[in-house]
């Protein structure tokens, strides 16, 4: 719960930057056809590591009670060279599942990109994640359904990730996490 804390957080300040920036940066997700965007995020190389330094002393109580420093957080990001999220809702009924699915199945080119993570739930939804043959990007999305006043909505959640993310430090940092909430 607290990490969830912690990233609400940080995607709410991160907006800021992008929004200040003169120019737009290029979009690589594509919008599902009749879906409106309730959230975006763009952030290049030089947005990443000044927005986790803004964002990280806003939770310096719990990462410091964990034995997590903001040397460690930023070590886990600093080859990231991008980082896209947008979030759409889709109120169309017609619009199913595996229409959404199959359409951000088919946004990445599947001879560099191997599938390494599918759940689905007829019920609640499916999640998807891919990685760039290297390990240099990752790309996944998450399909909800939901229910926005009182009518049938599905949720959308898109990211894109180029760069490398140091997973040994990111596994030692979640297993602090995992080791306290036994």
């Amino acid at each position: 719960m607290r990490l969830r804390y912690l990233l609400f957080l940080f995607v709410l300040i991160i907006p800021t930057s992008s929004f200040a920036a003169s120019n737009e940066p290029k979009k690589e997700i594509p919008v599902y056809k009749g879906s409106e965007v309730v959230m975006e995020v763009n952030l290049s190389n030089e947005d990443i590591l000044p927005m986790l330094k803004v964002a990280l002393p806003m939770a310096g109580n719990i990462l410091n009670q964990k034995g997590i420093t903001e040397e460690d957080i930023t070590a886990v990001f600093k080859d990231v060279e991008k980082i896209e999220f947008v979030q759409i809702q889709i109120t169309k009924p017609e619009s199913t599942i595996a229409d959404i699915s199959k359409f951000y199945s088919n946004v990445i080119p599947s001879a560099d990109w191997n599938r390494v993570f599918w759940q689905n739930n007829t019920q609640t939804g499916m999640i998807a994640l891919f990685a760039k043959k290297g390990g240099d990007a990752i790309y996944g999305f998450r399909i909800q359904k939901e229910s926005v006043g009182g009518r049938p909505v599905k949720t959308v959640s898109i990211g894109k990730m180029s760069g490398k993310i140091d997973y040994v430090k990111l596994i030692t940092i979640a297993a602090k996490f995992i080791k306290d909430s036994k």
